[in-house]
């Protein structure tokens, strides 16, 4: 695999720990963020009570994120951290909407889908709120 264009190749072992970094560097990104959130949600309830009625009990994730098992661990030492259940899906139904929604278009696209535009502002669109 060559790299920037600058010729350099890269062997397997080098992918692979250029991927183990970067989803390192991301599980600890979101690790510190939702740490962040838990602290907010911890700290000087009373004046935020509009927003939270209780401490939180629980970490719940979903989604592209639950389905990658570092991360998930990353998010359950978070939880337990501070005395939280972790609960999430199975990693089976964790999936990602973005991959989806990018395979939709590649499908639209091969079909020369009349429904495929330029200008995003004339999407009409009904989010389903249920």
């Amino acid at each position: 695999m060559k790299i920037l264009g600058n010729g350099c190749t890269l062997s397997t072992q080098d992918i692979a720990d250029v991927c183990a970094s970067v989803q390192f560097c991301m599980t600890r990104l979101i690790c510190r963020r939702v740490q962040r959130a838990i602290e907010y949600c911890l700290l000087n309830t009373d004046s935020r009570a509009s927003v939270i009625r209780n401490h939180p009990t629980a970490l719940v994730v979903s989604g592209g994120v639950g389905s990658n098992c570092v991360i998930r661990a990353g998010l359950t030492e978070v939880a337990n951290h501070y005395n939280l259940r972790f609960v999430a899906p199975p990693s089976s139904l964790c999936t990602d909407n973005g991959i989806m929604i990018a395979w939709n278009g590649v499908l639209l696209q091969k079909e020369n889908s009349s429904r495929i535009t330029e200008d995003l502002s004339s999407v009409d669109f009904c989010p389903r709120l249920s």
